[in-house]
């Protein structure tokens, strides 16, 4: 808009059909994205994996060029976190579907994005979002409204939000309320119409 007054943004829709929220009583931490290091920072994943609870693990979905395959397991191994990661590889439809369900958060660490709508997929299950602050996750989630941002690269400040949610029952309901109330602004009703508007 600084350029041109005309400029409308209108956000991607939320493209997967969740067929029921997640019973938040699994002690899985969920994480999709692609298995690029430094973009998503799976380095921050593996770190932050080692400062669970005993009985919690983080569960990622996604699949990654070889090279960063071969760093993400030299990261686990530097890290000694084979006990605490469950690695899916890439996953769609249902077992993307159970990836999410069964989890009882969700955790972005990408160094930047822009819309990001991994975010958007793992509200629509109603999961609590702890995101590392970028644009994109800054902006899907309204500065915090509607989930927890901590500063980038904070794995220590992720580690305690993460502690605190665990600890905390009522945090994990409100965050879920939260979530599926946001997911409402990213359904395609919404978005169709913004797209009518403009003509």
């Amino acid at each position: 808009k600084k350029y041109n007054e005309r400029t409308v943004k209108i956000w991607n829709p939320l493209t997967i059909a969740p067929k029921g929220p997640s019973k938040l009583e699994k002690h899985i931490i969920s994480f999709t994205a692609r298995i690029a290091i430094q973009h998503k920072g799976i380095d921050f994943d593996v770190q932050l994996a080692t400062k669970l609870p005993d009985d919690w693990q983080l569960a990622i979905a996604g699949g990654g060029m070889q090279e960063d395959m071969e760093t993400f397991e030299q990261l686990i191994n530097e890290y000694g976190a084979h006990e605490k990661i469950i690695y899916r590889g890439p996953l769609k439809d249902n077992e993307l579907r159970d990836h999410y369900r069964n989890s009882s958060l969700f955790l972005q660490t990408s160094r930047w994005e822009g819309l990001p709508l991994v975010l958007v997929e793992a509200m629509s299950f109603g999961l609590p979002i702890i995101a590392m602050r970028q644009t994109g996750s800054a902006e899907v989630l309204n500065e915090g409204e509607f989930g927890v941002l901590i500063e980038n690269g904070d794995i220590d400040g992720a580690a305690i939000a993460i502690q605190r949610l665990i600890n905390s029952r009522q945090q994990q309901l409100d965050l879920a309320e939260k979530s599926l109330n946001r997911v409402r602004d990213f359904q395609i009703e919404p978005i169709l119409k913004q797209w009518e508007a403009l003509f």
